[in-house]
């Protein structure tokens, strides 16, 4: 009897055991998978997974525990005598007893044992073809979008899909064939173990957020407590370690980008290196609801603070707390009539294209060599740079934002060939690609009908087509419309970079913040006429694919212009606006953590730019957009999660990037 009890504790013991183990298994899959499972639809398939197998365990272990079988089925076992080391045995008499019941039953109600059948089978064959049909739709929409690290991981989702679609499928078979003898179906020996065990693995990589958090929030400020960072009053890095070519920079006034070690660099105007960690739209009022001239953060300034002054300091101070150093794009420009000591470094958008035509929201393109954009940039920059060319704490300027460069992105699936062909017949970009083609066919009609699959006879006939009338079905034809793109882009960056050099030589030209993945076509023709590139990063990860390629063919750095990740439980819609969107601020704080920490370890990174200040309204601002972008409510109250964990992750940015 000693001897069974002692045999029972140690079952006891191996059971925690393997609890525990399972828990770590899932929390240290949950760290890989949580970054590209951490879209809200994803989170939601995962959590309905693990909903179904929480209720299959339950509904199984009320099937076999209820009241009289569990006591009819221990009678049987003590009757039995089986040791406690034979635990399965106890379980396949409680069992054997709930069938047995259940048989009885059935001989004075027929229909009852079929109908549990029937429903038992349904159930689980909706899981085996869920487990398919999921499987499958998640390896296409994510396994492409998803970074070659996290691809090992594929084969465990399979192997869990498969687990799950082989035995739900023989449960549901041996249901139906229950039916068909007219007996009710028995749960498989051991059914419920290879359940369990899926289930608290998904279970602890789906809580992985709340450990996670916090872990990486003690490592973050662990390290930053070791390393002990001290900033200047630009905000730069003033205690850089001795020897590492960081400490004996020059201080020019201006900011300036520099290479040491390997790595890019800013440098701010005392010497010191300077990595920008900003915010967009950092704005009194902020977004008014669409259709109106209500803004919902501003009318909470107005109450909080009586003006704009008082919540201009009470906002320069929270960056400082939260240790951002840099007012990003669209910012209030209150920035430049504050006390010195309250200072951030800012950059501006000069929206050059934008003045000549471009538009952002509908993709809209700008004549590159029209008389309005290739005159009229210079006395653009010259009024716009008016009130920063002479400031130390400009930054630096960036062109323009999501421009259109006919790659094909929510805005239009048509090439920068076909949109200059579409334009008006007097267009001097059209005139340029009429001459351009010419000059690609060798001015041979037959040659660009081949390329185009047209059947004009002259050049002349070739002036009067439009965007409809050519086709690029042919290698010879994409290539050519690449060539028109790197044209268009150099025109574009000749003219900005020949402008602002001229009217305010002692900043930083920021790129034109590319909305998606932008060709090398476009970046090459950058190179040389820009300071650095400038993306948008709206994903749980940053895009280092993208980087890489930039950074690698053209050596330059790049700066995130904008990125956020939004949260469901902020309760605003997050229906219209870029970026992913995961289930709780702890996960959204978690997963902002790990992208800045990823990127700001890459060599070319000088900079990231959070979008936006406050949230936006949940009826939407000008074009719709109403999500949880906010490093604040839109009462102005701290998101306390996310901020906390910025504060320390900006605190580390200078240091993970210098590899320490």
């Amino acid at each position: 009897m000693q001897e069974d009890k002692v045999q029972g504790y140690l079952m006891v013991l191996l059971g925690a055991t393997l609890l525990a183990t399972l828990v770590l298994l899932g929390t240290l899959l949950g760290d890989q998978l949580v970054p590209s499972l951490a879209t809200l639809d994803l989170w939601l398939i995962t959590g309905g997974i693990v909903a179904v197998i929480t209720i299959e365990i339950t509904w199984g272990t009320w099937l076999v525990a209820s009241r009289g079988t569990w006591i009819a089925g221990l009678e049987r076992y003590k009757r039995e005598r089986h040791g406690w080391r034979d635990v399965d045995r106890a379980g396949t008499a409680i069992k054997t007893c709930f069938h047995e019941r259940l048989a009885r039953v059935g001989e004075r109600h027929p229909a009852i044992p079929i109908a549990w059948a029937g429903a038992w089978g349904t159930l689980h064959l909706l899981i085996a073809i869920a487990a398919v049909a999921g499987s499958t739709w998640l390896g296409i929409s994510y396994v492409p979008i998803m970074e070659p690290r996290y691809l090992a991981f594929i084969p465990v989702i399979l192997l869990l899909a498969a687990t799950l679609f082989i035995m739900y499928t023989r449960s549901a078979i041996r249901a139906f064939k229950a039916i068909h003898l007219h007996q009710s179906p028995r749960l498989a020996r051991g059914t419920m173990v290879p359940i369990a065990i899926a289930a608290i693995v998904m279970l602890s990589i789906l809580a992985y957020p709340v450990p996670g958090y916090y872990l990486e929030k003690w490592r973050l400020d662990a390290e930053n407590a070791a390393l002990g960072v001290i900033y200047d009053e630009y905000g730069g890095w003033a205690n850089p370690p001795a020897g590492s070519g960081l400490d004996t920079l020059a201080a020019t006034g201006w900011f300036r980008v520099e290479k040491v070690g390997g790595r890019f660099w800013l440098v701010d105007p005392a010497g010191k290196p300077f990595i920008s960690k900003g915010v967009n739209y950092i704005s009194y009022n902020s977004d008014a609801i669409k259709g109106t001239s209500t803004h919902p953060y501003g009318l909470a300034n107005d109450a909080r603070y009586g003006s704009q002054e008082a919540w201009a300091n009470a906002t320069l101070l929270r960056m400082g707390a939260w240790n951002f150093n840099t007012a990003g794009a669209w910012c209030d420009w209150f920035n430049i009539y504050l006390a010195p000591y309250h200072r951030k470094p800012y950059t501006f958008n000069l929206g050059l294209a934008d003045e000549a035509g471009a538009d952002w929201l509908s993709g809209g393109v700008a004549d590159m060599w029209g008389d309005t954009f290739v005159n009229g940039t210079p006395s653009v920059v010259e009024s716009r740079v008016f009130y920063f060319k002479n400031d130390p704490y400009c930054i630096g300027y960036f062109l323009d934002n999501e421009l259109n460069w006919g790659s094909k992105d929510w805005r239009s699936d048509k090439t920068l060939l076909e949109l200059y062909l579409d334009m008006p017949v007097n267009a001097t970009g059209r005139g340029v690609l009429l001459d351009f083609l010419a000059a690609w066919c060798d001015h041979d009609v037959a040659r660009f009908n081949e390329a185009f699959g047209t059947r004009v006879s002259s050049w002349v006939d070739v002036a009067g087509l439009g965007k409809h009338d050519v086709s690029f079905e042919t290698s010879l034809s994409r290539e050519i419309a690449e060539a028109f793109r790197h044209e268009v882009a150099l025109q574009y960056f000749t003219v900005c970079h020949d402008a602002i050099r001229a009217k305010a030589p002692n900043q930083l030209i920021l790129g034109c913040r590319f909305a998606t993945d932008p060709l090398e076509s476009v970046t090459s023709a950058a190179k040389g006429m820009v300071d650095a590139i400038s993306f948008a990063g709206y994903s749980t990860r940053p895009p280092i694919d993208r980087f890489e390629r930039v950074f690698l063919n053209n050596d330059v750095p790049v700066i995130i212009e904008e990125f956020a990740i939004k949260a469901a439980d902020s309760g605003l819609p997050n229906t219209r606006g870029a970026g992913p969107v995961v289930p709780t601020q702890q996960l959204r704080a978690l997963l902002v953590a790990q992208y800045i920490r990823d990127f700001m370890a890459r060599p070319y990174a000088i900079g990231y730019h959070w979008f936006q200040w406050a949230d936006q309204p949940a009826e939407g601002r000008f074009d719709g957009e109403n999500s949880n972008f906010g490093l604040v409510k839109i009462n102005d109250d701290p998101w306390t999660l996310l901020v906390d964990m910025m504060a320390s992750s900006n605190l580390r940015a200078e240091t993970i990037h210098a590899g320490l």
